[in-house]
This record gives C-alpha cells, sequence and structure tokens, in this order.
C-alpha cells in the first residue's frame, strides 16, 4: 500500500521566509488552521482565526499551541507569503498520495505490472 505522508508534515517542506526569532506559530500550525477552516466553510482570515479559536481543543491534539491561536493578521501575513506554486504542488502529491493508498496502490506495485508484460 502507498505511503501517504500527513499533509501537516508536508507543510514543513514549504519555504517559511520569516525571521527565526519572531515565530510564534510554525507554518505548520497555522496551515493546519487555515486548511481545516476552508474545509468547513470559513475562508475570511476573520473566521478562520475565530473558527480556530472555537476549536482550540480539536487543534490541540495536532499541535499544543501554547500561546492560544494565531491572530487574523499573522494567518494572513503566513498566506500570504507562501509560493502559490510550491503549496499547489504540495497539495497536488499529497492528493495523489491519498489516491493511491485509497486505490491499494503504490509505485512498486505498478512497476511489478508494467514488468509482468
Amino acid at each position: 500500500m502507498a505511503s501517504c505522508i500527513p499533509i501537516v508534515d508536508r507543510f514543513e517542506t514549504l519555504s517559511d521566509s520569516r525571521s527565526a526569532l519572531h515565530i510564534t506559530y510554525s507554518l505548520p500550525k497555522v496551515l493546519l488552521i487555515v486548511y481545516a477552516s476552508i474545509l468547513s466553510g470559513y475562508n475570511e482570515w476573520k473566521s478562520m482565526a475565530n473558527f480556530a479559536s472555537y476549536n482550540l481543543s480539536w487543534f490541540r491534539q495536532f499541535f499544543p499551541y501554547l500561546w492560544g491561536m494565531p491572530s487574523l493578521h499573522t494567518i494572513e501575513k503566513v498566506c500570504m507569503m507562501i509560493d502559490p506554486a510550491a503549496f499547489m504542488k504540495l497539495f497536488i502529491d499529497w492528493m495523489s498520495d491519498v489516491v493511491k493508498k485509497i486505490n491499494g496502490q503504490s509505485d512498486d506495485a505498478k512497476g511489478n505490472e508494467k514488468n509482468k508484460y
């Protein structure tokens, strides 16, 4: 079966141009909020921040969020600095792996089928 790296772990591969001294919320912590918010129908910065605060206990199963949730301004700034092409590739690669896993396929299995003929 295909391995499927969780999307939160894949978020860590994106470039973060912020100064390490000024980072309270890592890229994966913010992008998890954005991802869950959008899937839940919240697509504005303020509604994402409110959604995150309201669901803090649920989000804490993934990250501790020791200082609570990021502000709407932090969410917006982080999203604005991400390279859209890099994010799109990350998301497409993740979805491709998810589909392979659902279908019970792996790259090795596909390769073996090709070599049979």
